[in-house]
């Protein structure tokens, strides 16, 4: 745990994402929060909305956020006159969102706040810059439910998985299910330099086959999702590699392995453009095929949750072994730790 603190400030911007709701992601902040306070100023966001009481899609309730003194915050308007923190407005964005206008604010005093933050991948990235431009150290974001976009290498310096017991009442399912998203967020980054140069000269195509003499087939499609017949009339017998820029789905891998004779790389951006399944992940790379990134993205940790809303609990301790044996990340439990989470108690989940 010590070590996952001394390296968040090796980034500047640390992405919080979860495998569902009620995983544990805002415990994990207001964790975070709790330990940096006094050795570096972070800044807060969201890629969606997290900090409020009850959930307004379930009903159940939330850890909310707790903020200590010098905290800064990218947050919308409506959220910050909910706030009974005295708070300094030190800049607006022109960003808007269904609750107001996203501004930048500094807490003059400890107390809770609510985070909304843009859905749209460049405005945070934005978001990020102005944050470290007003003194932040490194800049945390609350992902949004089942949403790992903000940990792409292009959005986020580094990323921290959260799991939990709200996922699968079966703790295996769990575990099996945490594993293989590990996996794919860990995919390392393509070892040919080539592909890498192909990849910049085309970087406005979506689609790009390159085969085994190194010729260049760039595609100007929308995107790839729906282009799959005119992607697979391009592979021949000497078809090496696919680049896709987008999604990668269960059903658009099934159309690559029963339309080629030959076992092919896929490359994509980065891990959270993966949406595959275990099984079919599995029967691709069995069957010779092979999945790389452009960028490798930095997951950091794992923090587990063994409390599910729905009344069971996991044991804490088999959960975190069993799942600690399985990757290679360092796994916790927040509750481990000797400090009171302000606000927040053993059975709130978020």
């Amino acid at each position: 745990m010590k070590r996952l603190l001394c390296k968040l400030t090796d980034y500047k911007s640390v992405a919080i994402i979860g495998m569902g709701k009620n995983v544990g992601k805002t415990t994990l902040l207001n964790f975070l929060l709790n330990k940096a306070r006094g050795t570096c100023t972070l800044g807060l966001t969201s890629i969606g909305r997290d900090g409020e009481a009850i959930d307004v899609v379930t009903g159940t309730k939330k850890p909310r956020i707790w903020v200590y003194s010098g905290t800064i915050m990218a947050t919308a308007h409506q959220c910050v006159s909910m706030s009974d923190i005295t708070l300094d407005i030190m800049a607006t964005t022109g960003m808007n969102t269904p609750m107001g206008e996203i501004i930048i604010v500094k807490a003059l005093t400890d107390g809770y706040i609510e985070l909304a933050g843009p859905s749209v991948n460049q405005q945070l990235q934005k978001l990020y810059d102005t944050l470290i431009s007003l003194g932040c150290t490194t800049v945390l974001c609350d992902g949004a439910i089942s949403r790992k976009t903000s940990a792409s290498p292009a959005i986020t310096e580094a990323a921290i998985l959260s799991t939990g017991a709200s996922v699968h009442e079966d703790m295996r399912l769990v575990i099996e299910d945490t594993v293989h998203v590990v996996r794919l967020l860990s995919i390392p980054m393509t070892k040919d330099d080539n592909v890498r140069e192909i990849a910049q000269q085309y970087e406005d195509k979506k689609v790009i086959i390159i085969d085994q003499d190194n010729h260049v087939k760039p595609l100007s499609l929308v995107t790839a999702l729906s282009s799959m017949d005119s992607i697979l009339e391009q592979l021949h017998a000497r078809s090496k590699y696919i680049l896709i820029r987008g999604v990668l789905t269960d059903d658009m891998l099934k159309r690559i392995m029963t339309g080629t004779k030959k076992a092919m790389t896929v490359i994509v951006e980065d891990g959270t453009k993966l949406m595959l399944s275990c099984d079919l992940y599995e029967r691709f790379m069995k069957s010779g095929g092979r999945i790389d990134v452009l960028h490798s993205i930095n997951l950091i940790g794992v923090s587990i949750n063994p409390v599910s809303p729905d009344g069971y609990t996991f044991d804490s301790k088999a959960f975190k072994e069993e799942l600690a044996g399985r990757i290679s990340v360092p796994v916790f439990n927040v509750y481990d730790s000797d400090f009171e989470v302000r606000g927040d108690d053993h059975t709130s989940n978020g």
